[in-house]
């Protein structure tokens, strides 16, 4: 963890984030991601449902879907993006995301990391006034608001030393499941992802680009090790793990960036 937080701030509970919005969230955790085509994707939810369900936060939502978007920050030498391209074992990324439409949830500010092969994320929900000067990159004004908590706090102060600006939105559609013994072992499928420049979350009108076309993202996250029962279907269906970040993969359809390898 960094030495900028405190364990004491955070509720380590995942289900926290609907149990208690206001509180200043963490996630610490290994994941794994995989690129499928749909065919196969359809194939392993009919495998899931035997040992998982839907989060129940999507029980009763059209397509036991929500969207997500997110606006990523990097400096204008794109360091972040270089430094996933690269494998640095030890990085961080920083974004507002929000669910659904943007203005009917909350929008968080994040900070997802990577210590070696553990990831971690810190997150915290913005009131409209600190949004407000998010969005006008306003991140002396962010340091010295009084109450502001430790995201908030190390985002405005990377921000403010890196010159970050917005770059990136990334947009897609999300069904996730929860493991019926374990809620902790979270399986995600994202689908018809979308990318546009900033400046903002709410990119409006602005022309939305698909890239990953007719393939999934899948996300396994889970605190020690795999279920056997899961490790038996990725045999099954031969899926090789992958290195991927959606951030990236939206900068290169953007052509904002210059991948060397």
């Amino acid at each position: 963890m960094p030495a900028d937080f405190q364990s004491s701030d955070f509720n380590l509970d995942p289900r926290a984030t609907r149990a208690a919005p206001s509180r200043l969230q963490s996630f610490g955790r290994f994941e794994f991601k995989y690129i499928v085509p749909t065919r196969t994707r359809l194939l392993l939810e009919q495998e899931l449902h035997a040992f998982m369900d839907i989060d129940p936060f999507c029980r009763g939502r059209p397509g036991q879907c929500y969207t997500v978007r997110s606006l990523y920050f990097d400096d204008d030498a794109f360091h972040d993006y270089y430094a996933k391209i690269d494998g640095h074992l030890n990085r961080e990324k920083y974004r507002l995301r929000s669910y659904d439409a943007p203005g009917t949830a909350p929008c968080f500010l994040e900070i997802k990391g990577r210590q070696n092969h553990f990831s971690y994320k810190y997150r915290t929900p913005l009131d409209i006034a600190t949004q407000a000067l998010v969005d006008r990159q306003r991140w002396s004004s962010l340091l010295a608001v009084d109450d502001a908590s430790p995201v908030i706090r190390r985002f405005a102060a990377v921000a403010c030393r890196r010159h970050l600006r917005p770059q990136v939105v990334v947009e897609y559609t999300r069904r996730p499941y929860v493991g019926r013994r374990d809620y902790r072992f979270r399986v995600t499928f994202d689908g018809d992802l979308r990318a546009a420049r900033g400046p903002d979350l709410d990119r409006g009108a602005l022309p939305a680009l698909p890239f990953l076309r007719d393939q999934s993202v899948i996300e396994i996250k889970f605190e020690s090790s795999l279920p056997v029962w899961f490790q038996r279907l990725l045999g099954t269906y031969e899926l090789q793990r992958v290195s991927i970040s959606k951030y990236c993969r939206a900068a290169e359809a953007l052509t904002v960036v210059s991948n060397l390898e």
